[in-house]
């Protein structure tokens, strides 16, 4: 699946059109939405992309993915994974579970991308299982800051982040017992901090 059939897609559902509602408005057939929606047209005509950009509010790149999806003046999508496990934090299309849309504000100007935690080890810092964090990309890590890293096989995680001249520690904010401390050796072990998280989604 393309940027274009997961934009499209999100931002009907967004809006609360249906298919036939959608195709409607654009002056052409339910089968041309559903083509654009499971990928089947990757590249429709400029004038329809100019017609899907028109009626949700959008450009035709942000809806091809060549720049950030950007709704009406104030916001911007951040597409959310459920997993990350390459080094880089790009989301793959096949690991997109959610979209949200944040104010540019809130943004700064950064790069960000969202991840679903997975289960309550950062409980105690008010980040659940099923939750959102919005995650930032390139700023400096401080101590105590939670983070979202990958270490040795692990997928992505959200953990407190301490750290010296060779070794981090990656604390849980959950009971020790089931979510106990993880000591690293940076010259040794796999530790890649892919972003710092900013907010969980119920804060947006």
């Amino acid at each position: 699946m393309n940027m274009l059939a997961v934009n499209v897609a999100m931002l009907r559902k967004r809006t609360g059109l249906n298919v036939k509602q959608l195709a409607d408005m654009m002056g052409v057939g339910e089968t041309t939405v559903r083509n654009i929606e499971t990928g089947y047209t990757e590249l429709p005509p400029a004038h329809i992309l100019e017609k899907l950009s028109s009626i949700f509010g959008t450009t035709p790149d942000g809806l091809m993915g060549r720049k950030p999806l950007e709704i009406a003046e104030r916001s911007q999508a951040i597409y959310v994974a459920e997993s990350i496990s390459n080094e880089t934090a790009l989301v793959e299309i096949s690991k997109i579970v959610d979209t949200i849309f944040v104010d540019r504000d809130v943004l700064e100007g950064y790069r960000h991308f969202g991840l679903r935690v997975k289960d309550n080890s950062m409980a105690n810092a008010r980040i659940c299982s099923g939750d959102t964090v919005l995650v930032r990309e390139g700023v400096p890590i401080k101590n105590g800051d939670i983070a979202v890293v990958i270490y040795k096989d692990s997928d992505a995680v959200a953990r407190r982040v301490f750290r010296n001249e060779d070794s981090v520690i990656l604390k849980a904010e959950s009971d020790s017992r089931i979510y106990p401390d993880v000591r690293l050796d940076i010259r040794r072990d796999k530790y890649i901090e892919l972003g710092k998280v900013i907010k969980c989604l119920f804060d947006l």
